[in-house]
């Protein structure tokens, strides 16, 4: 009989330890979903926010990309590139005149040229070519101020021209600053060496010649002969209008 009852003591005790660990397994799962509710409106702000952060961006970039994509001058290149380079010099010409930007009659170029910037308008106003001028083969021209080439100007093949710079940075962390655009003017009758640069705010004097490979970084006199890096003044020209 006395077995029965510690037994029967023993169950209930059991019973008891389960109830409580029940009770306990409950209080657990009740504070940890709390915890969670409390959590959720600031997890759902953060959400929010990495959400509205990544639409900004996108946006962002989606406008950055569609202000890049100038159709009809991609076009003109496209139909260009089916052209013989040096036999095709002015139907280029008229070509690029089509799709709208300001290309002189007469005017000869041998090969597509290269137009880059970054300003998200004006893309087709900037450049200027004038009347005869010859722009050879793998040229670049960096637009994101005006650039103007002169009546019967030439351009050597791989010449350059910017008009974009930067800023000198605050600190070593960032040296490259705020874009600064500089137009670049090339006078009537000037002759651009294969390779030349012309860099940011230039301008070339009428009927100059800038050797093969000169960096050009400052005013060029009329009548010049310039070369080097930087390019300085080897002879005046004689005049030849006629």
């Amino acid at each position: 009989m006395s077995a029965l009852c510690r037994l029967d003591a023993i169950e209930r005790q059991e019973a008891v330890r389960r109830r409580e660990g029940s009770r306990s397994v409950r209080m657990i799962t009740y504070a940890v979903r709390e915890r969670a509710t409390a959590e959720l409106p600031e997890v759902q702000q953060k959400r929010a926010g990495t959400v509205h952060w990544f639409v900004r961006r996108s946006a962002s970039y989606s406008r950055t990309i569609a202000s890049q994509i100038h159709l009809r001058y991609a076009v003109a290149n496209l139909i260009c590139g089916l052209l013989p380079d040096f036999g095709s010099g002015v139907v280029r010409g008229r070509l690029y005149r089509l799709a709208g930007l300001d290309v002189g009659p007469q005017v000869f170029i041998m090969g597509n040229v290269e137009l880059v910037g970054g300003a998200a308008s004006g893309f087709y106003e900037r450049l200027h070519v004038g009347h005869g001028s010859i722009i050879g083969n793998h040229i670049t021209i960096n637009i994101d101020a005006d650039v103007r080439l002169g009546r019967h100007v030439s351009l050597g093949p791989f010449v350059r021209i910017y008009t974009g710079t930067h800023q000198l940075g605050p600190g070593s962390s960032r040296r490259l600053g705020e874009l600064v655009a500089k137009p670049v003017t090339i006078g009537d009758g000037c002759w651009i060496g294969l390779g030349a640069m012309i860099l940011p705010g230039v301008t070339v004097g009428r009927g100059s010649v800038v050797a093969a490979g000169a960096v050009v970084t400052q005013d060029v006199p009329p009548d010049s002969y310039v070369e080097g890096n930087p390019a300085t003044v080897v002879r005046q020209l004689p005049w030849g209008d006629r």
